[in-house]
């Protein structure tokens, strides 16, 4: 099992999520760059405060 946590920096609130299973094969790459189309990243002003920011660790 893995905890994945949002972090809104605007609003300095925090979600969590608990991942097992089947969600851990499709987590790492695809995960990130899921989140990113998700959230309209390419859309968004590179140095706005809008722009999310990604910390990953490797296995």
């Amino acid at each position: 099992m893995r905890k994945y946590l949002n972090i809104n920096l605007n609003d300095r609130s925090i979600t969590s999520e608990e991942w097992e299973g089947e969600q851990l094969v499709k987590a790492g790459r695809y995960l990130i760059a899921k989140m990113l189309v998700e959230m309209n990243a390419a859309e968004v002003d590179p140095l706005g405060p809008d722009n999310p920011l990604i910390f990953s660790a490797g296995p």
